[in-house]
């Protein structure tokens, strides 16, 4: 095989090592991805706040009710208890039963909200588990299969490298060193060859003269279209 057989194969080589690499990207890129799962996770982190908070104010009304209960019905004793004087401290004693008879009435509301929410957000946080465990368990499968695919380019990739390793030793080092600075610059395209009188990449036409010289000498030319190289096949 000689020099520009074996640049057209290492190019072959090199463009399917770029493509594998590509793809090794895009898969350990979904290794990594727990998007789904990470935008779960922090929706049933807020649930659970806003569970605790619930069960704070809940608690806190609760102790009140407690309070006002007790209130009333030490009051409610006095006012049975023959103690009151006249009509004025039985009207006051009275006004005061019904005023916190009227704010335990209104803590007693605010409970019942308060345990209408919680039932929301409990149920809120059940749909939650629900998805993030769907998105786990997929999550998982996911990765086996990314595994997969990963274990699957890296044999390719170690495959192919060998077998540059193997073309790159058919080649001088000049003519590898005019390679690697082009692909460099031409997006990974170095090597172009000669289609009948054009460039197989940019399809300019080769002037006659020139094209009969390269052929005759079996050197490479450098493309007055795209600048790449340019073999006789």
């Amino acid at each position: 095989m000689n020099d520009y057989a074996s640049l057209i194969k290492l190019q072959a080589i090199d463009l399917l090592l770029d493509k594998q690499a590509v793809l090794m990207e895009g898969v350990l890129k979904g290794l990594s991805d727990s998007t789904a799962i990470d935008q779960l996770s922090a929706k049933r982190l807020a649930v659970e706040k806003e569970l605790s908070k619930l069960a704070q104010s809940q608690s806190k009304l609760q102790i009140e009710l407690v309070e006002y209960k007790d209130k009333i019905s030490s009051l409610t004793k006095r006012m049975y208890a023959g103690t009151l004087r006249n009509e004025k401290e039985l009207k006051g004693l009275q006004d005061e039963i019904t005023y916190l008879e009227s704010l335990y009435a209104e803590k007693e509301e605010s409970v019942l909200d308060l345990m209408v929410k919680t039932e929301s957000y409990d149920s809120m946080l059940l749909s939650v588990d629900e998805k993030l465990k769907t998105a786990k368990d997929e999550n998982q499968e996911r990765q086996k299969d990314l595994m997969a695919s990963k274990h699957d380019i890296e044999i390719l990739i170690s495959e192919q490298q060998i077998e540059r390793d193997k073309v790159v030793k058919n080649i001088t080092k000049t003519l590898l060193d005019s390679y690697t600075q082009l692909r460099i610059k031409k997006g990974g395209v170095a090597v172009s060859q000669l289609s009948r009188d054009m460039c197989g990449i940019c399809r300019i036409v080769i002037p006659s003269s020139e094209l009969q010289q390269m052929k005759r000498s079996r050197e490479w030319r450098k493309c007055s279209g795209c600048d790449r190289m340019i073999v006789v096949g």
